[in-house]
């Protein structure tokens, strides 16, 4: 194995093309000249990312010394804006660059690589002993180049699968190897950005690609800091000792998943014991179909731990990606290796899914384990056993077994599951029976994420549109479509019946069809398109939609009044139906807390249990709970608190600090330090103890002011977290206060339902009640919190009431911070006053 070698990078080489694009370059040259050629990566300014477009910098490269030849150029194409491949070379006598572009991919690629696919396992197996991919000689010419990627023949379908697949390991991964099964013949750049680590046809690659089997192929390994990009490399590759996968069979079902069942098969296995103590690791997120990944550790029917995937790869909801970091993490923070797990719990029944909208399966077990986790990453010397949940049977299982009632109704709402976007259900003695379910097409997730859209907020802003419907009025007409019936509703627009062949879910046909019909029965346009404007303070482009979103307030309530009524039709017929009192819900619908609020104060309604990661984070929770309860583990209730992610240790916090060179004291009493400064009108951020699993902060990541004047609501609305000024915030409060403050006779530890704020103490609470009169609280027990409700404790002492408002602590479009320097880059790029961080204070500004 040869050493890892070091790269330097020069950076800001700038030209401009003779089609007018110009071209930011970065020069990477190996510190050793004879490990790699250098490598010249291009990016058109003017696209503002890596592009598969031109890429020259000739002026420069000739300044340097370099003699550059161009053997076939075609620039952009045409109407579309894109570029044509064309392949160059240059040297300076003792290094050589070589580096091609191609157009970006397009629409047919997907099945471009299938056929490719095809021709590989073809080729397999007739017994051919050597593959060779095509040379590039120097007479090639860019339509010869496009031609030989663009269409099917066996040669290059060959070509094209290898070349993608060991390109995205070799680049992507930050892998750069000196020899291949024995025989290197050439190495060259090739910019691209059409090939990112999110896009379905990666990860199949992937797939194959980092199989265990090519472990023993690789005889170098040289680090690189690529961002983008692929290596072409010419090879030999001696068939006997490299074994592929079987062409993809889109009906293959494997017998020893389970979903929907009743209990766990082959309790025998080692892998599903009966009455026997259990790791067991419940996970969400696919590669390239799925958001909110996040895994849940439950050891002996304990919650040991349990994270989200975007507090770790900071992007919001974590779309398209398997839990990684939030495997690792659990996993750390138990002290266990991935063998020691017994059980995969999927909280989505996937072959099922993929099986009935005809989308192709990965594999086996073991292929669809390492599709997920590459031994790479997850070394081990066997694999869990792995289980598939159906995606309602893990959300209902995450409230039933989880909120301490022996016997519930159930109700779990959400965009949409395998086959259904609500299900209705009862739990009794341990068991959870459907009783009736809405199809896909007729989801009310889908209904509102489509109101959202039409409305200038976007995608999945389900929490802005319920903030926004209190201000507006809701109209009388309604909106067409629905007819409300005594159990629920029924749709005109849309067929009950409609499944989205080719996709894993039903999402885009049905808020297309949401966007036409809006535009036909409303008499505001649709407020969908969107204007860049340059933001000099950031520097960079941010795009808003043509209107203001709040003009459409009227429609955000009428929304949110259909909405209310078709779930309370649904929950009062179930309840009467079955003869229950306690209901519990679930899925992303179940994060409107206006609605959560008014079921809570129906008549029928003895108790209501929301749990609280009610979007799809939560079925890696509920699928390892529904696992446990089958397998005969005892699990327990929740008790208040979902503070299960990572901590830091005062040291590790500490070393953070001093590494960062920011200044701080240690504080002898940080929660009355604290207090003082929010007593002062500080905004304080509150980074303390174990983080918190979903998208509330409840006092273990939060960003705290006092609860009055209104004007804190306005300051950490515009200027600190940069969002809409109407939208509203949540208080925190002593649970032994709660009834005196809002007349709760029971604990809200979870700010997911909403109540109303008497008169006596609006005043008090001026900042943290909404322009209907509710607020959405969290009581705090000492029991769960005992530093939280001591910072409480001191605030009362300071202000008469103990009470703050308790904010996620996260910048715009960002998840909540996950570790101590994500606590330090919010902080530092928003106009905070200060940070209590462990047992750490940091002040700027007025807190100084």
């Amino acid at each position: 194995m040869k050493s890892a070698q070091r790269v330097t990078i020069q950076r800001g080489l700038r030209t401009t093309m003779a089609d007018g694009v110009e071209l930011s370059c970065d020069l990477y040259r190996p510190d050793s000249r004879t490990a790699m050629p250098t490598l010249l990566r291009c990016t058109p300014c003017d696209r503002g990312e890596d592009a598969g477009g031109a890429a020259l910098h000739i002026g420069r490269l000739t300044e340097l010394g370099y003699n550059v030849v161009v053997q076939a150029v075609c620039g952009r194409n045409g109407s579309d804006g894109r570029f044509t491949p064309f392949l160059c070379e240059a040297t300076n006598g003792v290094e050589t660059i070589r580096w091609i572009t191609e157009q970006p991919w397009s629409d047919g690629s997907v099945d471009m690589f299938s056929r490719a696919y095809d021709g590989l396992a073809q080729w397999h197996a007739a017994g051919s002993t050597e593959i060779e991919l095509p040379t590039l000689a120097p007479d090639v010419t860019a339509t010869d180049l496009y031609r030989s990627w663009g269409y099917p023949g066996d040669a290059f379908q060959l070509g094209f699968l290898l070349r993608w697949a060991l390109c995205d390991l070799l680049v992507t991964k930050g892998i750069g190897v000196a020899e291949l099964l024995g025989d290197i013949e050439r190495v060259y750049h090739e910019p691209s950005t059409a090939f990112q680590l999110s896009d379905p046809v990666t990860t199949y690659v992937r797939a194959w690609i980092e199989h265990p089997l090519l472990d023993q192929y690789w005889q170098a390994q040289i680090p690189t800091s690529f961002d983008s990009g692929t290596l072409i490399i010419t090879i030999r590759i001696p068939t006997p000792e490299l074994v592929l996968p079987k062409t993809p069979n889109r009906s293959r079902r494997s017998t020893r998943y389970y979903t929907n069942t009743t209990t766990c098969p082959d309790l025998s296995s080692r892998y599903c014991r009966k009455g026997q103590a259990m790791n067991i690791l419940g996970i969400n997120g696919w590669p390239g179909a799925s958001h909110d990944a996040a895994a849940c550790l439950l050891i002996d029917g304990t919650i040991a731990a349990c994270t989200e995937e975007e507090r770790f790869i900071r992007r919001k909801h974590a779309y398209g990606v398997s839990p990684h970091n939030a495997v690792a993490s659990c996993l750390h923070q138990a002290g266990l290796r991935f063998e020691d797990i017994d059980v995969i719990a999927h909280g989505w029944d996937m072959p099922e899914l993929l099986a009935r909208r005809n989308v192709t399966w990965p594999g086996t077990d073991a292929e669809v384990i390492e599709f997920l986790f590459p031994s790479k990453f997850f070394p081990r010397t066997r694999d869990p056993r792995l289980v598939f949940i159906n995606h309602h049977l893990a959300h209902a299982a995450s409230a039933y077994y989880l909120s301490g009632h022996g016997r519930t109704s159930i109700l779990v709402l959400d965009g949409q599951g395998e086959n259904e976007s609500t299900t209705l259900a009862t739990g009794i003695d341990g068991k959870i029976k459907p009783v009736r379910s809405v199809s896909p097409s007729w989801s009310l997730g889908y209904f509102y994420d489509a109101v959202c859209q039409y409305s200038g907020l976007g995608a999945a802003t389900a929490g802005k549109l319920m903030g926004l419907a209190p201000h507006g009025r809701v109209r009388e007409e309604g909106i067409a479509g629905f007819r409300h019936t005594g159990n629920g509703y029924e749709l005109d627009i849309i067929p009950e019946e409609l499944i989205s062949v080719g996709r894993t879910d039903e999402e885009q046909d049905t808020v297309t069809r949401w966007l036409e019909h809006l535009a036909q029965v409303l008499p505001d346009p649709p407020n969908t398109g969107t204007t860049p404007h340059y933001d000099p303070l950031r520097s960079r482009l941010r795009t808003r939609p043509p209107r203001d979103p709040f003009e459409y307030r009227d429609l955000a309530a009428t929304a949110q009044n259909v909405l209310e009524r078709c779930v309370i039709a649904m929950a009062k017929d179930l309840l009467s139906s079955t003869g229950e009192r306690f209901l519990t819900l679930a899925g992303g619908v179940g994060f409107n807390a206006t609605l959560n609020g008014k079921l809570a104060r129906l008549p029928e309604v003895e108790d209501l249990f929301v749990q609280p990661l009610a979007g799809d984070q939560g079925v890696a929770l509920g699928a390892a709970v529904h696992v446990a309860v089958e397998t005969g583990e005892t699990v327990a209730p929740m008790t208040g608190t979902i503070a299960w992610g990572p901590s830091y240790s005062p040291d590790d916090i500490r070393t953070v600090l001093d590494r960062s060179g920011v200044a701080y004291t240690q504080s002898d009493d940080i929660t009355a330090d604290t207090a003082q400064l929010l007593e002062r009108g500080a905004v304080v951020g509150w980074y303390q103890g174990r983080s918190e699993v979903g998208p509330r902060a409840l006092g273990q990541r939060s960003m705290l002011a006092l609860p009055q004047p209104e004007s804190n609501r306005d300051r950490i609305n515009v200027t600190i977290k940069d969002r809409e000024l109407w939208r509203p915030f949540a208080p925190s409060l002593h649970e032994e206060a709660a009834q005196e403050l809002l007349g709760l006779t029971e604990p809200l530890p979870y700010m997911i339902v909403t109540t109303p704020v008497p008169e006596e103490y609006v005043a008090s609470l001026a900042a943290v009640i909404h322009v209907d009169g509710t607020t959405r609280p969290q009581t705090v027990s000492r029991q769960m919190n005992p530093l939280y409700h001591d910072l409480l404790t001191e605030v009362q002492r300071r202000t008469g009431i103990p009470v703050v408002l308790n904010t996620s602590f996260n910048g715009r479009d960002e998840p909540i911070v996950g570790s101590p320097s994500d606590a330090l880059a919010t902080f530092y790029g928003c106009p905070m006053d200060a940070l209590a961080i462990g047992p750490f204070l940091i002040r700027k500004g007025m807190a100084s």
